[in-house]
C-alpha cells in the first residue's frame, strides 16, 4: 500500500461513514479512483466497518481480560464456547503460559462471577487469570490518524 492507500485508510478508520465526496477532498483523490479503491483495492484488506460503542452507556460497566490455561482435552470445546458467548468481545489465542485471552463485557460483578461459575462447571481450568480495565486510554488508534501516515 502506499501513502495515498494509507491515507485513505486513516480516514476510514476515523470515520468510516464518511462520503466518497468527503473522502476524495481528504485525500486528494478523485472520487471515481477512491470509490475504486473502496470497493475492489480494500477488499480483502479492511475486514468489516464497524461501530465504537461506549459500553458503559449501555449498562455494562465492567470491562475484563481473562486469561485461561485449558486442560488439553478440553481446548477445542472452550473455543466454541467463548466464540458464541455473548459477553465475548474480542478473543484471541496467545501464548507464554496461557492458552487464550478474552475481552469481556458485564453489567458488574455478579454477572463477571456468574459468568465464571458456568464456566468452571463445564471446563477443567489449570489457571486463569481476570484483569479488570479502569479505564479506556486509547482505543482503535493504529493507522488512525492522517498526520501520522509519512512516518510509516
Amino acid at each position: 500500500m502506499n501513502e495515498k492507500d494509507l491515507l485513505l485508510v486513516s480516514y476510514l478508520r476515523q470515520d468510516a461513514r464518511m462520503s466518497l465526496t468527503r473522502l476524495a477532498k481528504k485525500t486528494g483523490m478523485p472520487v471515481s479512483t477512491v470509490f475504486n479503491k473502496v470497493k475492489n483495492k480494500f477488499d480483502n484488506k479492511i475486514i468489516r466497518f464497524t461501530s465504537l460503542v461506549d459500553f458503559a452507556a449501555l449498562g455494562y460497566n465492567l470491562k475484563a481480560y481473562l486469561l485461561f490455561r485449558v486442560k488439553k482435552d478440553q481446548k477445542e470445546a472452550f473455543l466454541k464456547t467463548m466464540q458464541n458467548d455473548f459477553n465475548v468481545n474480542n478473543l484471541f489465542k496467545i501464548n507464554n503460559g496461557w492458552d487464550v485471552m478474552a475481552e469481556c463485557l458485564f453489567k458488574d460483578l455478579n454477572h463477571l462471577e456468574s459468568f465464571l461459575e458456568n464456566l468452571e462447571e463445564k471446563f477443567v481450568f489449570k489457571a486463569k487469570e481476570i484483569h479488570y480495565v479502569l479505564s479506556d486510554l486509547q482505543r482503535e488508534c493504529f493507522l488512525a490518524n492522517p498526520m501520522t501516515i509519512s512516518l510509516i
